[in-house]
């Protein structure tokens, strides 16, 4: 008997962690279609971005000649630090999404 309620429990347990992954996906998907919004309101070319959260990611971007990273979240970018050299703004986006530079890495 103890088999079975430790089983049950389980499969709800999985359960809860299959829908918040679904949930966290949704959410994802939402802020990619907001960005994509926002980047051609501003006439701005997404270089790349990368989630720091489900529901807010940090960008780099190419607008009017800069280049620039951004926070975005569903009310759009915030935070902004801009960059006359594309590589800079690359290391700055790197920082700021918490990643590490490949030693050789082209743009």
């Amino acid at each position: 008997m103890s088999i079975s309620i430790e089983m049950k429990e389980f499969k709800t347990e999985q359960t809860k962690r299959a829908e918040n992954h679904r949930e966290i996906n949704r959410t994802k998907e939402a802020l990619l279609v907001a960005l994509d919004d926002n980047m051609e309101r501003k006439d701005a070319r997404l270089i790349c971005s990368e989630f720091l959260y489900p529901d807010e990611l940090v960008i780099l971007a190419e607008w009017h000649s800069e280049f620039i990273t951004w926070k975005f979240c569903q009310s759009g970018c915030y935070h902004g630090h801009y960059f006359d050299s594309q590589w800079d703004a690359h290391i700055d986006f790197l920082k700021r999404a918490g990643l590490k530079a490949t030693k050789g890495a082209e743009l």
